[in-house]
């Protein structure tokens, strides 16, 4: 493993004006800048957030092309008090990627660091922090090689792993973040950290393994990858027309099983739409004798009326192209779907004394039904945790991601009918409701327990837990005058505002 190497940039003495700092990095050629005001039109189409609800705070982007550059940038951003947040794949729900929230900040692009390395020992692999999910599943397939990662081959992998990083491999595999065996991080001093691994600093691999973008930005990811499946089998439960009770029937169906009996080789999501449309996908890392035999019983656990589609022999590309939702696997010259919505997460725990109840279900499930919107909208819902699940295996304290010990995972998304803008008043109070319906009956059972995947607009509470004092209190160490800024950031322990 490589030693982590410091190298900085030296500050320019006397200067602490904006123009000066734009000055300087037009000066600097490798830096690459784009500037609202020099060239608009480049500058919005590399801001342009996935989320076209939102707009970019910025007045400034580069795009380097080597860590030296990065360094530079940031040194003298922190001279100037200029925010700073780094761009992987621009998929942030909340533009922070782009720079929403940073007033006069810098965003720093990365989509020039899109190597992907081998390692002599043939399972290490450093993937650059601009390099997309798709992009990276294709060449490590050529490898042999997988981890688990989500299924949208446009996302970054930057913010994808910087934060979580949740796929249907993930309850055999972990999150995307638990591959990382060490990284190549941007400090907020401008100190290069190249190779940094747990051994050389516990505090910081901690903190980088779940809130990265407080802390630096991360031009490479060192993953340990795994031997890619065999086989893998895809097979879907569908229902149609279906009732806020069939509806009810068959989440807690898949609530139950997916806690009791759902083995860890098996991803398993629920995706609820309008017209009563009502979806459970399984995806099996085995045989389809082996997946047949162990669905059964789930089978009969569901109310009756469903179709069943099965694909029992796909490899494992062919299982991610089945999920990209008709996207292209490869990005390279492709520009990705871009949407005009709001969503709100949920985390449920796993535990048998908090399952969503029967009401609380039919309380969800008729909001769903019965309110009126003018958005296309969709509720997606991820088993996490349940039996052996490979994410809740891992202690709080060899990462700071939060959420391990949660059961299901609830994504609540609405876009305009155009997918662009104007984005429809009634679509928040849509949302919103859709989150109310299924927490306001389940308060008292919870308390604390359930919680929030970062990247939506929450609290910290909800989004950090109990990870957030000692997240706060390194913060105050490694970024104590909050360079890395945006507005769901954690804040230094020593800061008064």
């Amino acid at each position: 493993m490589a030693t982590a190497i410091p190298i900085s940039a030296t500050p320019v003495e006397g200067h602490n004006d904006g123009d000066d700092f734009l000055a300087y990095l037009a000066s600097n050629p490798k830096t690459n800048l784009v500037s609202s005001s020099q060239d608009k039109e480049q500058f919005d189409s590399l801001t342009g957030a996935f989320n076209q609800r939102l707009y970019t705070s910025a007045t400034a982007i580069v795009t380097p092309t080597n860590a030296q550059a990065i360094s530079s940038a940031v040194t003298f951003a922190r001279q100037y008090n200029i925010p700073v947040t780094a761009r992987g794949g621009g998929h942030s729900y909340a533009a922070y990627g782009v720079g929403n929230g940073n007033a006069q900040g810098l965003v720093i692009d990365l989509s020039h660091f899109s190597n992907i390395e081998l390692k002599d020992d043939n399972r290490t692999v450093v993937v650059g922090g601009g390099v997309r999910l798709g992009d990276m599943a294709l060449q490590l397939d050529e490898w042999g090689l997988a981890i688990a990662h989500g299924v949208c081959p446009f996302v970054g992998v930057g913010g994808h792993a910087a934060f979580g990083g949740f796929g249907y491999a993930s309850r055999a595999w972990g999150l995307t973040l638990d591959h990382i065996i060490a990284l190549d991080v941007v400090m907020a001093d401008g100190t290069y950290l190249q190779g940094l691994t747990r051994e050389q600093d516990p505090d910081l691999f901690w903190a980088l393994c779940g809130a990265a973008p407080n802390f630096g930005i991360q031009t490479a990811y060192h993953f340990r990858a795994h031997e890619k499946p065999n086989n893998v089998v895809r097979v879907k439960y569908s229902y149609s027309n279906a009732s806020p009770d069939m509806m009810t029937r068959a989440f807690l169906a898949f609530q139950a099983w997916g806690q009791e009996s759902s083995p860890p080789n098996l991803g398993l999501t629920a995706v609820i739409g309008g017209g009563g449309s009502f979806e459970i996908t399984g995806i099996y890392y085995g045989t389809g004798d082996a997946c047949k035999k162990l669905m059964a019983p789930f089978e009969d656990k569901l109310p009756e009326g469903f179709s069943t589609e099965v694909d029992q022999a796909m490899s494992w590309i062919e299982s991610l192209q089945a999920l990209s939702h008709s996207q292209p696997l490869s990005t390279k010259g492709k520009t990705g779907f871009r949407d005009c919505f709001y969503a709100k997460s949920l985390m449920t725990p796993d535990s048998p004394n908090q399952l969503i109840t029967t009401d609380a279900a039919l309380a969800f499930f008729t909001y769903l039904q019965k309110t009126a919107t003018t958005t296309n909208w969709f509720v997606e819902i991820d088993l996490y945790g349940g039996a052996g699940s490979a994410i809740n295996a891992v202690p709080l304290n060899q990462s700071s991601f939060a959420h391990r010990s949660s059961l299901l995972s609830f994504q609540m998304y609405a876009s305009s009918k155009t997918y662009g803008n104007p984005y429809p008043e009634d679509g928040f109070d849509f949302v919103s409701g859709m989150y109310d319906a299924l927490l306001n009956p389940m308060k008292e059972i919870w308390g604390t327990s359930y919680g929030a995947y970062v990247n939506y607009g929450k609290s910290e509470t909800l989004y950090w837990g109990s990870q957030y004092e000692r997240l706060s209190t390194l913060r105050a160490k490694y970024d104590p005058t909050e360079v890395f800024k945006y507005p769901q950031a954690i804040r230094p322990s020593t800061s008064t505002t």
